[in-house]
C-alpha cells in the first residue's frame, strides 16, 4: 500500500494521540503549601529533594508556592504519595490561575 504525502494512516493519527496525551500536556499544577509552625526550612528542604517539584518561599509569610510538573499519570501519583509523607508539611491547597479580560 503506498501512501501520498497527503494521507495519514489510522497508525500516524493514534501515535499522534499519544504523543500528545502523554508528552505535550503533562501535568503541570500548583500548589500553596503551608509548613507546621517552626517548620519551613524544613519543608523546603524536603520538597526541593522531590524530583518533578519546583520550590518558591514567600519572602514575608509562612507559605511555599510548590510547582510541580510529572510526565505521565502514574509520575503523578507517585509524588502525590511522596507529598503525603512530608511531617513538616501542614496543609498543601491546589491554586488556579487565569487571565480574566478587563471590561472597558
Amino acid at each position: 500500500m503506498s501512501y501520498d504525502k497527503y494521507h495519514v494512516s489510522y497508525i500516524d493519527i493514534f501515535i499522534n494521540l499519544l504523543k500528545i496525551k502523554y508528552h505535550y500536556f503533562m501535568p503541570i499544577k500548583s500548589y500553596l503549601a503551608h509548613p507546621h509552625d517552626g517548620k519551613k526550612e524544613e519543608l523546603i528542604q524536603a520538597l526541593s529533594n522531590l524530583n518533578h517539584c519546583d520550590v518558591i518561599p514567600a519572602e514575608n509569610k509562612d507559605v511555599l508556592v510548590l510547582i510541580t510538573e510529572t510526565e505521565t499519570k502514574a509520575e503523578e501519583d507517585i509524588l502525590k504519595q511522596k507529598l503525603e509523607t512530608i511531617s513538616s508539611l501542614k496543609l498543601l491547597a491546589m491554586v488556579s490561575g487565569f487571565n480574566t479580560p478587563k471590561k472597558n
